[in-house]
């Protein structure tokens, strides 16, 4: 599967040709189902029995969603608070590198045409709680559609502090290797550069390293 998906996202794949809103769709998919599947193996581990899928899909959800967690109306008070300290905890859990998680993150704001308020209020509880990567830490490359483009500039603006960037480096110190991501998508109108601000990145092209997992 992961062969066939490489093919997708570097465009050597002899499949029927597939849009770039498509690629990205079907990367983002890809990840998100790998995180629910990995935090579920994890839950499991931690004996959590029947509760184990459920916890992973309400942190999966909530995390690619940018919701908070969401209940059924009949959790109880003692699943409901072993979730959100779960979630609180998920990057000790967490199999897929935080620069692999910013960018999906991007494009499913982008599909969900999340407010870049909203947005940035969830991506800096996610750096806080060293799930994702912001400010100077945000990739800087890899972005295919200019829809991702307002998302990235309000991650690259987000102020960071030394205390985060310690408690991140706790749990992020192996050195990463750049995720592979879907192919660039040639920009019709090139951004306006006279804009106020921080010029917001251009698309890159995609890495040809394998998926960080």
């Amino acid at each position: 599967m992961l062969k066939e998906l490489m093919a997708v996202l570097l465009g050597t794949s002899t499949e029927v040709e597939k849009t770039p809103l498509e690629q990205c769709n079907e990367a983002a998919y890809t990840i998100e189902t790998a995180y629910e599947r990995s935090f579920k193996v994890e839950m499991a581990r931690r004996q959590y029995g029947d509760d184990a899928a459920p916890f992973a899909n309400l942190v999966t959800q909530a995390i690619f969603n940018f919701t908070a967690i969401e209940f059924d109306h009949d959790a109880g008070k003692e699943f409901r608070e072993i979730a959100a300290l779960e979630y609180s905890n998920a990057a000790k859990h967490q199999k897929i590198q935080p620069e692999v998680l910013t960018r999906v993150l991007v494009h499913r704001a982008s599909v969900l045409e999340t407010p870049l308020d909203e947005f940035e209020l969830h991506m800096m509880m996610l750096w806080q709680r060293q799930m994702a990567a912001v400010g100077r830490f945000t990739p800087d490359e890899g972005y295919s559609l200019l829809e991702h483009l307002p998302y990235v500039k309000v991650l690259m603006g987000m102020a960071v502090t030394d205390l985060e960037i310690e408690r991140f480096g706790e749990i992020w110190s192996a050195p990463v290797e750049p995720p592979v991501v879907p192919p660039v998508v040639a920009a019709e109108t090139p951004p306006d550069e006279s804009a106020a601000g921080s010029p917001e990145p251009a698309p890159t092209e995609a890495s040809d390293k394998p998926l960080a997992t």
